[in-house]
């Protein structure tokens, strides 16, 4: 069993204390505990957007949001938010566009609404099809959505409204036994058993689905959290490197100045606005997934993973890192602080990228695969090249020995020699069948974007006239 554990948060205005397990799902402290049912259990899976709420200002999943990551936070339901003048304007411009139809979905689009407009008042149709990619309406009233946050957006304006600017706390916390403030401290909870937990949007799905099924074998819920860590929250760069903290959301890598574009078309195919501002780099790639989003680009990028644990400090090539599906190198008693990488040259436009992610949808859709590159070329001669691709083996498919051949080649050259360079990669390519995909879809296509990215790279079609 866990140790008594105590959360204190505020919600809708009003301050609660929950004595509850670490691991236990905000969703459940706010409808359970707290007696508010206007957030709503859909999928359970951070998929759907019914449960939504603001967390600090920010749209987050409250189905994936640990009560140990809670402490100190400021939060809002459609409970809440109900109350305001803002509220009343675009539930009435939902109304109007004839978007609200079972309704089951619409405190989540609400919510996602508010969220948007309250740093994006003038939002353009993509700006709310992003904004609004996490909720999912199963009775297909997208346009009339996407409809009512226009009118929203005018009535707003009208009203000469302007919603309370929220931010993300940055206040400083009384360290507490589970929100460590130090290393050693967290250092100290991983040798007791505990695990550390940043975001948590994939771990707690799975610690909830296991505690349904095999309430036996869910673990004692032991989490602390990495939130309170120095280290682990800032990011900067620093002699052409880039410095991810491992407890830096996902939005705030989007968000920061020097991400590298490649780098942000990854993460920004991550789940939906709800997840990443929750998730973390970190966490995609401790999961090691072999369809995480971010590693193809993170191979490419050659990152380091910088950790600490009782044994002193490590700095682990990502290649390495990553030993096979769900396996790291990562010790028991190890902390991953930060992920450090080289700043490639793109920004400046001196390479040229691709990231291509192929998914059953444009939000919220695990990888059947995914390939990233990134090259220089010179006057028709590519002077860097690197491939990397995700979903298609064990772990993420990178061939120094086809980057070599292709490295110095002339766009005559790459396309006399790119049967050779596909084969190479051809016999690398080893996919399975699962609920996504065929091996059979996954491996025709990965060799049909390698071959339009080596094209692209070599400008090769440009002689051809073709466009992809």
């Amino acid at each position: 069993m866990s140790p008594p554990f105590t959360v204190d948060f505020e919600i809708d205005g009003r301050s609660v204390s929950l004595e509850t397990r670490p691991d236990r799902r905000l969703l459940d402290l706010i409808r359970e505990d707290v007696g508010i049912t206007g957030v709503r259990e859909g999928c359970g899976g951070g998929e759907c957007g019914a449960c939504s709420v603001l967390l600090d200002g920010r749209l987050i999943n409250s189905c994936c949001m640990p009560a140990v990551q809670m402490k100190g936070c400021n939060i809002t339901t459609i409970d809440g938010f109900a109350k305001t003048e803002e509220f009343t304007l675009i539930a009435d411009a939902f109304a109007e566009a004839g978007a609200v139809q079972c309704g089951f979905c619409t405190p989540g689009f609400i919510m996602a609404t508010a969220a948007l407009l309250s740093h994006n008042p003038r939002p353009t149709d993509e700006d709310i099809r992003t904004g609004l990619s996490g909720i999912l309406c199963r009775c297909t009233g997208y346009t009339m959505v996407i409809e009512a946050v226009k009118i929203a957006v005018e009535k707003l304006a009208a009203a000469d409204l302007q919603f309370n600017q929220q931010t993300p706390t940055s206040k400083t916390m009384k360290a507490t036994s589970l929100s460590p403030q130090t290393i050693a401290d967290a250092i100290r909870l991983l040798n007791q058993g505990y695990r550390p937990v940043a975001g948590g949007t994939d771990l707690i799905v799975r610690r909830h689905a296991l505690l349904k099924s095999e309430p036996k074998n869910a673990g004692t819920g032991n989490l602390f959290s990495c939130r309170q860590i120095v280290e682990t929250n800032r990011m900067y760069q620093e002699n052409g490197r880039l410095n991810i903290g491992s407890s830096v959301s996902l939005t705030d890598i989007i968000g920061f100045p020097g991400c590298p574009p490649l780098l942000r078309k990854a993460l920004s195919s991550i789940g939906s606005p709800g997840i990443r501002n929750a998730a973390t780099l970190a966490g995609n790639i401790c999961n090691a997934g072999p369809a995480a989003d971010s590693l193809p680009v993170l191979y490419l990028l050659n990152a380091k993973i910088h950790t600490s644990g009782g044994s002193g400090t490590r700095d682990i090539s990502i290649e390495d890192f990553i030993t096979g599906p769900g396996r790291t190198l990562l010790q028991p008693d190890e902390l991953v602080l930060s992920i450090c990488f080289k700043i490639p040259d793109e920004a400046a436009g001196e390479h040229g990228w691709i990231f291509k992610k192929v998914g059953t949808r444009a939000a919220n859709a695990l990888s059947k695969l995914s390939v990233a590159a990134l090259w220089k070329n010179a006057n028709n001669t590519l002077t860097d090249f690197r491939l990397a691709i995700g979903a298609c083996a064990p772990t993420v498919i990178r061939s120094f020995e086809a980057e070599q051949l292709i490295i110095g080649s002339t766009t005559r050259e790459l396309e006399q020699h790119l049967p050779q360079y596909l084969a190479v990669y051809g016999k690398l390519i080893r996919p399975i069948d699962d609920q996504r995909s065929t091996a059979a879809y996954r491996k025709n296509t990965a060799l049909k974007l390698i071959e339009h990215i080596i094209k692209t790279a070599g400008n090769i079609h440009r002689n051809e006239n073709k466009k992809w």
